[in-house]
């Protein structure tokens, strides 16, 4: 059984995520959200039904890097009231049931903790995740191979194939990748000397806009990773200590003197605690306005926890137990020096969700000992879930690891007979899909860097032969999208286009789109403050030749959380959404939000965080809507969690809320 989570926000709600333990239902939709889902109808072009039925959930996960694209230009963050573009990150695409195309890893994700509005600006979440292609090097806290966590960063390097005259050693091509979450961004070499340098400002392998600079020596130093909104990490000794994000809330990780992630401290107000020597055996979450711990504090009773259980070894997580004794269970097959999840038992439940069996990668018969994190590149061959269904996974004959270098293929089989098959690039983005009635679809990605695969697609060619065109800019923001119809139709080319400005001076704001032109050739403009929050929004103009608008206004504020002599502020302060406005029937100036024909034509929203004193967390305790002399007022209360428990009905001539 579960339920969902609702932390009102002043910010477009972001999709649903999977959970474990019983969470509150999604927020309702607003305008921001409904005009997002209008962008997605005008950028999207059918593949044809090929996704239909129950089989074609299977490569529907394959095809997120591309659809992304396809169906949206202008997105939400769901942050405040934000509009910008957001490619998909280079990352690897599976099938419905965890299986990685590119590389035949299973991974499963699981959400243990959450607590305030959505993470990181309004709230904190852990979600554990497993994959079977993860060393050990990364698992963070967990200590076991395969296990890691949405809040962990990391730079990690490669060397790259050369071709030519061998580099003198210590100078051969490195890809430094940065991984935030579910994020990845490479990089090539340091300024210093762009094939093995390692001090200076690196080269980003696909051309977007992201920076990754080292500091300090080649011995010692830290890397400064700022993202294209203007995230920015700070990771020192390999480990991230802060991540900066441009509303201004900041993370701070704290480690013990073994290099264990002990907690995880937000502005907001929340923290997250870890407990155990040498690995977690247990974490919570805090709300800091009602708890006084430190960096180094154990869980207070009552707040909510999980507990982790590890084989007698320690050499895999065999539990999670939830705050309300929920238990769920992991079991292995063991794979030589490694050890993969082979079944998942799902907290309250007694039978494997999914079971998996894998293959066995053979090492070149012309080494002498196995190669480090061999037994990390076996494939799952076939799965089997708690309803009855199974799932066959061919790849090309390759009994020598490691894998394929210029990407893979793989055919699904399911119990019922039928087939699809998925050929990725090196990038493990997918190039070609075939559904069970042997329709393909072709997607086209551009080379980069050593010969490396952009994940940004130039085209899309479907079944029946219509297609999509991409164009980006120098940054690799999607400018174009072009849906061609198909062979022999009168249909004309669609287009739809958004503008962003020609140079990057501020992150938070130069990668969201000034203006986007839809199919009809209407054209909506956007402002930004420099914090990277919209200031506003012009519609197309109406029949009277008045573009409608909406104005947006933030204030800093601090959240408040326990100290020694009682309340004190949490660090820096925050960016939060504290009006917005339209006109109903007048023009209205971007600059001020003031309507043509006086503040009578004005509609304001007002958003009310509480006082500026402890304890306060930040909120939404009240919201006012006042148009024509009336205002009305609806107010929030919520439990430690940030979970809403209450909300009043609109009311005229209430003051305050309580």
């Amino acid at each position: 059984m579960s339920s969902g989570r609702q932390a009102l926000s002043a910010r477009p709600p972001r999709p649903a995520r999977s959970r474990q333990w019983p969470r509150k239902p999604p927020l309702p939709s607003n305008p921001t959200r409904l005009r997002q889902r209008r962008l997605q109808q005008l950028f999207h072009l059918s593949a044809e039904g090929s996704w239909e039925g129950r089989e074609g959930m299977m490569l529907k996960s394959a095809f997120v890097a591309v659809c992304a694209l396809m169906v949206v230009l202008v997105t939400s963050s769901g942050a405040h009231a934000q509009v910008g573009i957001e490619p998909p990150p280079p990352a690897d695409t599976q099938s419905a049931t965890g299986v990685s195309f590119e590389s035949g890893a299973f991974s499963y994700d699981i959400t243990d903790l959450a607590i305030g509005g959505p993470e990181p600006d309004e709230g904190l979440a852990l979600t554990r995740r497993y994959s079977s292609n993860l060393s050990v090097a990364f698992s963070s806290g967990y200590k076991v191979q395969g296990w890691t966590h949405s809040l962990h960063a990391s730079v990690s390097t490669k060397k790259l194939p050369t071709s030519g005259r061998p580099p003198l050693p210590g100078r051969e091509p490195y890809l430094y990748s940065v991984s935030i979450g579910n994020r990845s961004v490479g990089f090539l070499g340091g300024s210093s000397n762009p094939t093995g340098g390692l001090v200076g400002t690196y080269t980003p392998v696909f051309g977007g806009s992201e920076k990754l600079v080292y500091s300090g020596t080649e011995q010692a130093g830290t890397f400064t990773f700022t993202d294209k909104d203007g995230t920015i990490a700070v990771i020192t000794d390999l480990r991230v200590t802060s991540l900066t994000y441009p509303s201004g809330v900041t993370l701070t990780y704290n480690y013990d003197g073994q290099g264990l992630l002990k907690s995880i401290f937000s502005t907001r107000g929340y923290a997250l605690l870890f407990e155990g020597a040498g690995r977690w055996t247990k974490a919570c979450a805090v709300n800091l306005s009602e708890f006084l711990v430190t960096a180094f504090s154990a869980c207070p009773a009552g707040v909510q926890s999980v507990s982790y259980g590890y084989s007698p070894d320690n050499l895999t997580l065999t539990s999670a137990t939830n705050r309300v004794n929920q238990i769920a269970y992991y079991e292995y097959v063991s794979a030589g020096s490694r050890n993969h999840l082979s079944c998942v038992k799902p907290a309250g439940t007694t039978s494997c969700s999914i079971t998996n069996q894998y293959n066995i990668c053979q090492r070149d018969p012309t080494l002498t000992q196995d190669p480090p994190g061999l037994r990390e590149m076996d494939q799952v061959i076939w799965q089997g879930t708690a309803t009855g269904e199974t799932f066959t996974y061919s790849f090309p004959a390759n009994p020598v690891c490691p894998k394929q270098t210029y990407g893979n293929a793989v055919t699904i089989t399911a119990n019922d007979g039928t087939g699809r098959s998925v050929i990725t690039n090196k990038s493990g983005s997918p190039t070609s899909l075939v559904d069970e009635l042997g329709r393909q679809t072709l997607t086209t990605y551009p080379n980069a860097l050593y010969n490396l695969n952009s994940p940004f697609p130039n085209s899309v060619a479907f079944p029946e032969g219509n297609s999509i065109q991409y164009q980006y800019d120098g940054r690799k923001n999607l400018v174009q999208g072009t849906m061609i119809g198909k062979p022999g139709s009168a249909v004309s080319d669609i287009i739809s286009s958004a503008s962003y400005p020609t140079t990057c001076t501020t992150a938070a704001t130069c990668n969201k789109p000034t203006s986007f032109t839809d199919a009809r050739g209407y054209t909506t403009t956007y402002g930004y403050y420099d914090f990277g929050e919209i200031k506003y929004q012009l519609s197309p103009p109406d029949q009277n030749g008045i573009s409608p608008g909406k104005f947006y206004s933030y204030a800093q504020r601090y959240a408040w959380v326990k100290s020694a002599s009682g309340y004190s502020p949490a660090g820096a302060p925050i960016w939060v959404l504290t009006s917005e406005s339209n006109c109903r029937t007048s023009a209205m100036d971007p600059n001020s939000g003031a309507c043509a024909s006086g503040s009578a034509d004005q509609v304001v929203t007002t958003y009310d965080y509480g006082p500026d004193g402890g304890p306060n967390v930040l909120l939404i305790r009240g919201r006012v809507v006042s148009s024509a002399g009336t205002s009305l007022r609806t107010c929030y209360g919520y439990d430690s969690n940030g979970n809403k428990i209450f909300e009043t009905s609109p009311r005229a001539g209430l003051s305050v809320c309580q």
